[in-house]
């Protein structure tokens, strides 16, 4: 796997644990634990492009709505 892709990878990550975190927090208290992978995935995704994070954005935003979805 080349770097990029790791990287993109990773970036995709910290979005999707982000977007999980905001649904869950409007349910119940939730928080994040930042570690080196934490970490790792951050900094990742503070290598993307404004028009990359907007699109990683809506793609995890639709996923975990799918996910809630899912469980109504």
């Amino acid at each position: 796997m080349s770097s990029k892709s790791n990287n993109q990878g990773r970036a995709y990550e910290y979005i999707c644990l982000h977007s999980l975190q905001d649904a869950i927090s409007a349910i119940r208290k939730s928080q994040i634990i930042h570690n080196s992978s934490y970490k790792a995935a951050e900094n990742a995704w503070n290598t993307l492009s404004v028009a990359e994070k907007a699109l990683y954005t809506l793609s995890a935003k639709s996923t975990i709505d799918t996910i809630f979805a899912q469980c109504a």
